[in-house]
C-alpha cells in the first residue's frame, strides 16, 4: 500500500506559492515581451487573451497543487487562498522587472505613457507603472482565481 503525502503545511504552502508565484511572472513577462516586440498593443481582444492565459496558467498550478499535496481534496477556499499568494507573488515579481523594463531596456516606454502631460508632476515614473500592473494583475488574477478555483473542486481527475 502506497504512504500517503501530508497536506502542506504553512512553511510548505508558502514555500510552493513562491516557486508557482516565480513561474507564474516568468509567464508574464514572456507575455509582455512577446507582446511588446511584436508591436502588439494592449487592445481589447488581446486583453481577453491574456486573461484567458493568466485563468489557464492558475489552473495548471493550482490543479498540480491541489494533486501533489492534497490528494485532489482541497476545499474551494484552499484552492482560492493558494491561486490569490501565487498571483501575488507573480505580480511582486513582475513589478520588480517592470521597474528594469522601464528604466533600462526601453525607457521610451514611459515617454509613450506620458505623452500629452506637460506637468512633471502628474507624469508616471516607473515605480508607478509597476505599482500600477501590480494592482492590474492581482485584480484580474483574483477574479480569474476565483474562476479556477472553482473548476478545481468541482472537476475532480
Amino acid at each position: 500500500m502506497k504512504a500517503e503525502k501530508p497536506q502542506a503545511d504553512q512553511k510548505t504552502r508558502f514555500n510552493i506559492t513562491l516557486k508557482y508565484g516565480a513561474m507564474y511572472s516568468a509567464f508574464l513577462v514572456l507575455m509582455h515581451l512577446t507582446f511588446h516586440y511584436m508591436n502588439l498593443s494592449q487592445s481589447q481582444g488581446l486583453t481577453l487573451v491574456n486573461i484567458a492565459l493568466i485563468g489557464t496558467a492558475l489552473y495548471l498550478t493550482a490543479n498540480d497543487f491541489n494533486k501533489r499535496h492534497h490528494q485532489g481534496n482541497m476545499a474551494f477556499n484552499q484552492t482560492f487562498g493558494f491561486s490569490i499568494m501565487m498571483v501575488m507573488w507573480g505580480s511582486i515579481f513582475l513589478a520588480a522587472y517592470l521597474y528594469i523594463f522601464f528604466m533600462f531596456i526601453d525607457p521610451s516606454y514611459l515617454e509613450m505613457a506620458n505623452r500629452g502631460i506637460t506637468d512633471p508632476a502628474q507624469q508616471a515614473g516607473a515605480h508607478v507603472l509597476a505599482l500600477i500592473n501590480v494592482f492590474t494583475y492581482v485584480f484580474w488574477g483574483m477574479i480569474t482565481a476565483a474562476v479556477t478555483s472553482a473548476m478545481v473542486v468541482l472537476i475532480k481527475r
